[in-house]
């Protein structure tokens, strides 16, 4: 069995290989998907997003690694608050940003690592905990992202204006529970 490894911080390897590796996997993966498909996050780009929060109270980034390469990297924001009917307002872990490299992708037929995305989602649910927040994580979805969130569980709640009118979604502690033991199960 491969060891994967969770980097609490994103690195400058982390971004060169995001910048590399991941681009040119990006190209092969987008030239084997059908005429007119394409994938909504090929755009980002690492190195401005981590420019966007270096210095910022209330940010956290994580990556993943296996086999000597990043798998999956994750942004959490502590300082946003809740949608949720009995917790509105109270703190939640906003995931900012999630990307799996592009090797791991279901839109392969065969991706290397299938659960990268789940495990970087439990890692913001336990962050969300251990942060005193109760387990409670949001986020805005990609469209081609939405069903991958439904799957772990989370509540969605409507397309937000001020925000591309992206989905937004939100898993409260019950939720967050289910995730974590579904993963721990290979559920998910």
């Amino acid at each position: 069995m491969r060891q994967a490894e969770l980097w609490d911080g994103i690195e400058e390897r982390h971004i060169s290989e995001h910048e590399t590796k991941w681009g040119e996997s990006q190209t092969a993966l987008l030239a084997q998907l059908p005429p007119g498909h394409h994938e909504e996050s090929s755009h980002w780009k690492l190195r401005d997003k981590v420019d966007e929060i270096r210095g910022l109270i209330g940010s956290q980034t994580f990556a993943i690694e296996c086999d000597g390469e990043t798998q999956g990297i994750i942004f959490l924001d502590l300082n946003q608050g809740s949608w949720f009917g009995t917790t509105r307002g109270e703190s939640i872990v906003y995931v900012d940003y999630l990307q799996v490299a592009p090797w791991n992708r279901r839109t392969l037929t065969s991706p290397r690592f299938v659960g990268v995305g789940t495990v970087l989602m439990c890692v913001a649910a336990n962050f969300a905990i251990q942060m005193g927040f109760d387990g409670r994580v949001g986020l805005h979805s990609l469209p081609q992202s939405e069903s991958f969130y439904r799957r772990c569980g989370m509540t969605e709640f409507w397309r937000d204006p001020e925000y591309q009118y992206l989905l937004y979604f939100e898993m409260p502690q019950s939720q967050t529970t289910n995730l974590l033991a579904k993963a721990a199960n290979h559920e998910v």
